[in-house]
């Protein structure tokens, strides 16, 4: 790994959004990470941070074009999808995760979401039931969970965003908070 992408994953490890994205740009945008599907990806999620939300989708495009068979990155563009409420684009991208990859708790719990949301309740259970069976085979055999348990039951303020998210898909507290979220248009009630 070079010393400008390593630098660049530390900016973006300590959520120095501006300075991580200045420093993806220059390796992806043209530079020797061009064809990096991370590095695009670590790009968007810089986007995404600093409101650039539809720079962020076509960099998560570019990383699924460069990395067409792996569920991740279909994952990631469907959570960045719902963020801007392209629910359709979000579901389909979900399925395609789980069609290649179908251990995906995650992408399970989060379509399940999506599609409680849109009132389709069976399906949506159906997929809780299928991401806390695969949650629960993980822990059996002593594998680390795709959704790790979080420490606490609720989100404190000083939580970092995928803690936040780990709490979210991995509790039900969390999931029923999420959904409200969600029917509230993605913003909370303060």
């Amino acid at each position: 790994m070079s010393p400008d992408l390593t630098r660049a994953e530390a900016l973006l490890k300590a959520q120095s959004w501006q300075a991580a994205h200045d420093a993806f740009r220059d390796l992806v945008d043209g530079g020797p990470e061009a064809e990096n599907p991370d590095a695009v990806h670590d790009w968007a999620i810089c986007c995404f941070y600093l409101d650039q939300i539809h720079k962020a989708l076509d960099l998560l495009d570019r990383a699924v074009a460069l990395q067409p068979d792996y569920g991740y990155r279909y994952a990631s563009r469907a959570w960045m999808r719902a963020a801007a409420k392209q629910f359709d684009g979000a579901r389909a991208d979900y399925q395609r995760a789980i069609e290649l990859d179908p251990e995906d708790a995650v992408s399970q719990n989060n379509l399940g979401l999506l599609e409680e949301q849109a009132g389709y309740r069976k399906q949506a259970q159906e997929r809780f039931r299928i991401a806390d069976e695969l949650q629960g085979i993980f822990q059996e055999n002593g594998l680390e969970p795709e959704r790790p348990q979080p420490a606490a039951r609720e989100p404190e303020p000083a939580k970092t965003y995928w803690q936040w998210v780990r709490w979210a898909v991995a509790t039900s507290e969390g999931r029923a908070s999420f959904i409200q979220f969600i029917k509230n248009g993605l913003k909370t009630k303060r």
